[in-house]
């Protein structure tokens, strides 16, 4: 799943959580249950095989999800009104898995990061499973749609 939805899945739950080391485990947790339904997502083949010749559009697909995700941070700190340092604590414990899973590619030595990228895989929605991308989008959408309905309540 893309970064953004997961920081806004982490958002969400820190605007209804107020006990920060509860929100943190629930964003941790979010993290695999949104991917483990079915999404799309963006490649970043060229930085897993280290192609830095080749990887360019790469960062920037990461660049622009990064920077979406801080501005859903700054939107939900305008409308829910929670501090930026739980909202970006809590975001950040919603894409550490995704942090660890690129750890893994810079660090393959590592067999604490090898077994959470062999977990994170396992959990994960299969790319090669046979769904169409209409429903893989569709996915996002019902998403955003349940989080925006549960920060309205």
């Amino acid at each position: 799943m893309i970064f953004v939805f997961h920081v806004f899945a982490g958002v969400i739950i820190a605007s209804k959580v107020t006990f920060l080391p509860f929100a943190i485990l629930l964003a941790l947790l979010s993290h695999y249950l949104l991917d483990f339904l079915p999404h799309k997502e963006y490649s970043v083949k060229n930085i897993v095989k280290k192609d830095w010749k080749n990887s360019e559009l790469d960062f920037w697909k990461v660049a622009i999800d990064s920077g979406l995700s801080f501005v859903v941070i700054a939107v939900i700190h305008s409308i829910a009104n929670i501090s930026y340092f739980n909202l970006m604590i809590v975001a950040f414990f919603a894409i550490l898995p995704d942090i660890l899973n690129a750890s893994s590619w810079l660090l393959p030595n590592s067999k604490i990061l090898q077994y959470h990228s062999d977990f994170h895989r396992m959990v994960h929605f299969p790319k090669d499973k046979k769904i169409s991308d209409f429903w893989r989008f569709s996915s996002h959408i019902v998403i955003v749609i349940f989080f925006v309905a549960l920060l309205t309540i």
